[in-house]
């Protein structure tokens, strides 16, 4: 269920803003990132849960932004983990440049990039229509200076683009595939990507008060 993407992390957002984080084994018991919508009230809790950084829900595929994502953003800052938002864009809504304008008019300060869910259920059955789409979208994100990447996997991005559509390779990719298993060694290159920054390893799990889902840290050398 693409609506329900809500809380992301992964490393290389952490490299993209200069900072090296080390983590203790002490700590490995932790997951990287738990993801969920709504509002977040345990916060203890999800310190104790995560490791690094969580990305919120940002914006609805019904066209609006999540009413949610500022508070969360703003109570999530000062916990010291990193949090940015997911988008879910409405392509049968249009007006990629103001979806974008209203999602960074209202998150506010972050500390991640935003994350731009593909998946088929989110977009048209055109292919031409839905890449020219995706260009208008990270156009505005280039101009109002946001950074944004990807959520997908191959069959969701070849569904919705075709499998020859490779220009958006040089963003950052988080695969989906909820087998339970953390390793990225499943991967298979797709649409130029020759391996994933995380993974998005389970789905569904109770913590903290709400459905949490977790992701992995992908490592190049150990994929295909």
């Amino acid at each position: 269920n693409a609506e329900y993407m809500g809380f992301f992390f992964f490393y290389k957002n952490m490299k993209a803003h200069g900072i090296l984080l080390l983590l203790s084994v002490c700590v490995i018991a932790k997951e990287f990132v738990g993801q969920f919508k709504g509002k977040i009230e345990d916060l203890n809790c999800l310190k104790e849960k995560l490791q690094l950084a969580v990305i919120v829900r940002g914006y609805l595929s019904t066209g609006m932004v999540d009413p949610d994502m500022a508070e969360n953003i703003k109570k999530i800052l000062p916990t010291g983990l990193w949090v940015g938002p997911y988008m879910n864009p409405c392509f049968k809504c249009g007006n990629p440049k103001k979806q974008v304008d209203d999602l960074v008019n209202a998150m506010g300060k972050t500390t991640l990039k935003v994350q731009v869910n593909v998946f088929k259920n989110l977009w048209g059955e055109d292919h031409s229509e839905n890449r020219k789409f995706l260009r208008e979208l990270f156009a505005q994100f280039q101009e109002r200076k946001k950074a944004a990447e990807f959520i997908t996997n191959s069959y969701h991005w070849e569904e919705v683009f075709g499998k020859d559509f490779d220009e958006f390779s040089k963003y950052g990719l988080i695969y989906l595939d909820a087998d339970g298993d953390k390793s990225c060694d499943d991967f298979v290159p797709f649409a130029g990507w020759k391996h994933a920054d995380g993974k998005i390893y389970t789905l569904n799990n109770k913590a903290c008060g709400v459905i949490m889902d977790y992701i992995s840290e992908c490592q190049p050398s150990k994929q295909s």
